[in-house]
């Protein structure tokens, strides 16, 4: 009984290192329950993560960037600025005086002047050669040249042709002929003006090439229209000469005469 009560009275002296103890006793199982818990849930975590891994889902597609990228690059190389006509915040819309005294709207810079010229025709110019008739030592050809610089002598000539003897001013020659002499089936002609090339002609089929062109033109400014134009033909827009130095089936090149400057313009053939 003495030895209890001496104990007490330690206790109660020192109570609060054995407090103290039973604190620390309290903490370390604390800690011990602690780490075996951790253990536990780190399993459990690992066998979560082997369960997700084993499921086969379906991948994200990948996200278009297509619109994007095309605007970034839009950005880092813009399209240039034109403030060329017809664009009118640097180049004011003018009117000009015309030499009839009307005024005309210059929206392009192509509404007078060569670039308003139409081509509203163009016409191929033929040459041609016909077998006329038979005479008692040789034959009649007939020549037509529409593309002749002379006027007077683009309609139809007659040519009389023997064997290999070559006709003043022409440029064939009669190289051959077949079939009965008073009634021949084909001439045989050599053209000396295509390096000697042969070529046949009959009653039914007549030698035909295009030696040229001719066009006709229209002028809307001044409702002015130009006809039968050839080459070196002179036109006048607004008080400027211009000469027609080229026609072809799909165009015609005019040449300013202060400065010899070529203009093409083109012809939209309506099918």
């Amino acid at each position: 009984m003495e030895q209890l009560k001496n104990i007490l009275a330690q206790v109660k002296t020192h109570y609060e290192k054995v407090l103290l103890g039973v604190v620390l006793l309290a903490l370390f199982c604390a800690v011990g329950w602690l780490f075996l818990k951790l253990n536990d849930e780190q399993t459990k975590l690992k066998a979560l993560q082997e369960i997700r891994a084993q499921r086969k889902g379906k991948e994200a597609k990948p996200l278009d960037l297509a619109r994007h990228e095309a605007a970034l690059q839009l950005a880092l190389n813009p399209p240039p600025l034109d403030f060329s006509r017809p664009h009118n915040v640097l180049n004011p819309v003018k009117w000009q005086q015309r030499s009839d005294g009307s005024l005309l709207k210059i929206q392009t810079g192509k509404e007078q002047g060569v670039d308003a010229l139409v081509v509203t025709n163009i016409v191929p110019l033929l040459y041609m050669l016909t077998y006329e008739r038979a005479a008692a030592s040789g034959y009649y050809v007939g020549e037509i040249n529409e593309a002749h610089m002379n006027p007077q002598k683009r309609n139809k000539a007659q040519a009389f042709l023997t064997l290999n003897s070559p006709s003043p001013g022409r440029n064939f020659v009669l190289k051959e002929v077949r079939g009965a002499p008073d009634d021949p089936s084909e001439l045989i002609l050599e053209l000396t003006d295509l390096g000697k090339q042969t070529v046949s002609i009959s009653k039914d089929a007549p030698y035909v090439r295009t030696n040229g062109y001719k066009a006709d033109l229209s002028y809307p400014p001044l409702n002015k229209v130009f006809r039968d134009m050839r080459i070196d033909s002179k036109i006048t827009l607004e008080n400027e000469e211009y000469k027609i130095v080229g026609i072809t089936f799909s165009n015609v090149v005019v040449s300013a005469k202060p400065n010899d400057k070529r203009t093409t313009i083109s012809y939209n053939r309506v099918p």
